[in-house]
């Protein structure tokens, strides 16, 4: 079952319970602040960290990303018509 939503007005047709889509929580977010002694420690973090994750975890994390990035322009209307010069 979905978690609930107070903003989405669009209630599911078997439970009446107001339902949100559950892509915007599937991305699990590491909060804690971690210190380092040295820019090189710092990055042979990042490297080690980026091969410890699947690759699906890296697709879903950069899909997440660029999303965030043009959340403007995903927002505006696809102009599917073809322009040949």
């Amino acid at each position: 079952m979905l978690p609930m939503n107070r903003g989405n007005k669009e209630k599911s047709k078997d439970t009446g319970k107001v339902e949100e889509p559950v892509a915007a929580y599937n991305v699990p977010m590491d909060k804690t602040v971690r210190f380092f002694s040295s820019f090189e420690e710092m990055n042979v973090y990042d490297i080690q960290d980026m091969a410890d994750r699947t690759p699906s975890e890296r697709l879903r994390n950069i899909t997440f990303m660029l999303q965030n990035l043009f959340s403007e322009e995903l927002q505006k209307p696809f102009d599917f018509t073809l322009h040949f010069e």
